[in-house]
């Protein structure tokens, strides 16, 4: 059997990780029933008919459907975004893979100037120190007064070196949680400073990330203002689409970066994965 002209023949419709067959084999038939969850749930248990049937529809799961770029940084890489000032309550949040470099801290959210917000992987790295060494932190600005990096510090040890994981930055009243993944802390002061971001994957001028970014969000008092997916091919475009509510106003800007890779998430393995197209980068989801 031919399996790619059986799929380029029967394939009627595709939505993410669901496609209904064309039962006969033949053209795809216009009365067709609709991608919606009733019809999926009958696939499910088993209440439409075979594809083997005449006038029959299948609907089948393809696990491995869903697919996304992802672009990695390295020096001068990195996304640029209109400054944003969060004075009040905010949520700034991401998925980051785990990219550690010897000796260097690694920015994942941070600003020209050096005494705002920056969010970023650090630890003195080196081929013999292991991620037990390593961490995950946050410095958030303040009026008065001063703040470790230690003080949001979240140690790595229970995670692995390449993996997906979000991680979270809230303000809710005067206290602040440092989320990575199931980990958090938590810091409570009176002198918190209003919080300005214009840069992902870089700090100032002098520091860049290695790493894999995505889905990257900041919420201003209950207002998801910025909405980044970053799944755009950049030998394409160097725009990163927003979907927030400032719309095009917190489009991002992808600085030095002319390519990127299509992954496919894989759920077949535990965890999850992504990986590109000859296997050759596999991103384990955290």
């Amino acid at each position: 059997m031919d399996e790619g002209k059986f799929f380029k023949d029967n394939i009627v419709a595709v939505s993410k990780h669901v496609v209904i067959f064309n039962g006969t084999g033949n053209k795809p038939k216009v009365d067709n029933p609709p991608l919606d969850d009733v019809n999926v749930g009958k696939a499910r248990s088993g209440n439409l008919p075979p594809y083997s049937k005449p006038d029959a529809n299948l609907i089948m799961r393809l696990p491995n459907f869903i697919q996304r770029f992802f672009t990695k940084l390295e020096s001068p890489r990195h996304y640029t975004m209109p400054l944003v000032s969060l004075s009040g309550d905010y949520k700034i949040s991401g998925l980051v893979t785990i990219s550690l470099v010897e000796g260097v801290t690694q920015p994942i959210v941070g600003n020209i100037d050096l005494d705002q917000l920056l969010i970023a992987f650090d630890g003195v790295y080196n081929a013999n120190t292991p991620i037990e060494d390593q961490s995950i932190t946050a410095r958030p600005p303040l009026s008065s007064g001063s703040l470790s990096l230690d003080e949001f510090a979240i140690p790595l040890s229970s995670f692995t070196a390449g993996e997906l994981v979000r991680y979270e930055l809230s303000k809710v009243g005067n206290t602040i949680t440092m989320s990575f993944g199931s980990e958090t802390k938590q810091v409570t002061r009176v002198d918190w400073a209003p919080v300005e971001v214009s840069l992902l994957g870089k700090l100032s001028n002098f520091l860049h990330s290695i790493a894999r970014h995505a889905d990257f969000e900041i919420t201003d008092d209950g207002d998801k203002i910025i909405d980044w997916a970053i799944d755009e091919n950049f030998a394409e475009t160097s725009v990163v689409v927003n979907t927030g509510t400032l719309g095009a106003a917190g489009n991002g800007t992808a600085v030095s970066i002319t390519e990127s890779e299509l992954f496919t998430l894989h759920t077949e393995t535990n965890p999850d994965e992504w990986r590109n197209d000859d296997d050759t980068v596999i991103i384990p989801i955290g």
